[in-house]
């Protein structure tokens, strides 16, 4: 249902654009963005992804049970980056094609909590 107001949300955004797209076409490529890739959220150890496109929810599990607490994706969006706290945090990435999310490295060693983390590839 949360989904719901979303989609209505993103119809809404829809709206909002269509009146700069006339006088910018670099909003066009946002919006197209927003649409065909997923949008994800971090809620405690758990990521949940919605896919615009397929209209359809899953999640990644983070096997440690620690809090995930950011996260990012490569450019092509094939792949997730996140960080978690805790006692001795580490940093997962996570292939987004593979059975719908298969955590393929782990990036461990961390003194603190990782607070951000950015894609570069």
């Amino acid at each position: 249902m949360g989904f719901n107001l979303a989609f209505k949300g993103l119809k809404q955004l829809q709206s909002l654009l269509w009146l700069y797209s006339e006088t910018d076409s670099r909003v066009n490529s946002v919006f197209a963005t927003l649409l065909i890739r997923p949008v994800a959220f971090c809620s405690r150890c758990t990521v949940v992804l919605f896919s615009p496109k397929k209209n359809r929810q899953s999640h990644l599990l983070n096997s440690s049970r620690k809090t995930i607490t950011c996260l990012a994706f490569s450019a092509d969006g094939h792949y997730l980056v996140t960080g978690e706290c805790g006692h001795l945090p580490s940093v997962r990435l996570w292939d987004l094609q593979e059975g719908g999310g298969v955590q393929i490295a782990e990036f461990a060693g961390h003194k603190y909590g990782i607070s951000c983390v950015v894609s570069m590839h």
